[in-house]
């Protein structure tokens, strides 16, 4: 197995890839593809991969489409310039159907309706634009579609309302079917982008709400620190005046007690000086 194809392998499997790989300079054979679409299957890490001109066969996009019904990541595939065929393309509607992460799929210069003989895989693709509502562009240009199948182009996009980009030129298309088709798909641009605006108007609002809130929450948390600071400093004057009348009665209790016993002192001295004038008046 070549270096450089074993290295992406290793990385799919890991899902530490790079969003965008390219195989250029990669032969990828029947069995190279097949191990390449497995382990894009549960890969997370890659959202484009261009596997254009890699001479891929019929099968090989059969294996690319059973793996996108399983893959809820990848965003863009490139098959362009292949040989591939009718079960491809009636594989990749299937996917179309199941899948809701691909936006662009590239299908141009590939042998999708065996040169205009067989139509049904297009037809398949044609019904399956119906359902789909993820995917943003189909690139179908040079595979030998029919008038009839541009018919069925035009009644599946009148349901489709998220494709903004389908090219059917270098087909056998009538004018009157692509100018259709292409007026669809103007219209779907127009809707699209009227929805981006008004998304991105929502997000400003939010935004703008988000800023509003989180400027009340910090006057919040301003006037609530204000307050602690304001009680912090009421309950440290309580505490000093707490403090100091607690000396102050101490320091009376202290100077009472130091005046009892002054006093105490004072009338046992004038006891024991009545008692000395009794004496001497008894000696007499």
């Amino acid at each position: 197995m070549e270096g450089g194809l074993d290295q992406i392998l290793g990385q799919l499997q890991e899902n530490i890839s790079p969003a965008f790989i390219s195989t250029c300079g990669i032969e990828l054979g029947a069995v190279r593809l097949r191990l390449l679409a497995k382990a894009l299957e549960n890969n997370y890490s890659c959202t484009s991969i261009d596997l254009s001109r890699k001479r891929l066969s019929d099968q090989d996009g059969v294996a690319l489409g059973a793996m996108l019904q399983k893959n809820q990541f990848l965003q863009k595939l490139e098959l362009e310039g292949n040989n591939l065929g009718i079960k491809t393309a009636k594989a990749m509607a299937d996917a179309l159907k199941i899948n809701r992460t691909l936006r662009c799929l590239n299908l141009d210069g590939n042998n999708l309706t065996q040169s205009g003989n067989e139509q049904s895989g297009v037809i398949s693709l044609a019904e399956a634009l119906a359902e789909n509502n993820i995917l943003r562009v189909l690139l179908l240009s040079k595979n030998h579609i029919t008038g009839q199948c541009g018919d069925l182009f035009c009644s599946a996009m009148e349901s489709n309302k998220t494709l903004t980009l389908l090219d059917l030129s270098g087909n056998e298309l009538g004018v009157m079917q692509i100018r259709k088709v292409d007026e669809i798909v103007r219209q779907n641009r127009e809707v699209l982008s009227t929805k981006r605006r008004a998304e991105r108007r929502e997000r400003f609002t939010l935004h703008a709400e988000e800023f509003r809130c989180r400027q009340y929450d910090m006057q919040v948390e301003a006037m609530r620190l204000e307050v602690e600071a304001l009680e912090e400093r009421r309950l440290n004057r309580m505490r000093d005046m707490y403090q100091n009348w607690k000396k102050d009665t101490e320091d009376r209790k202290l100077k009472e007690a130091e005046l009892i016993e002054l006093t105490m002192q004072e009338a046992e001295e004038r006891k024991a000086a009545q008692k000395g004038k009794k004496g001497k008046k008894g000696k007499k």
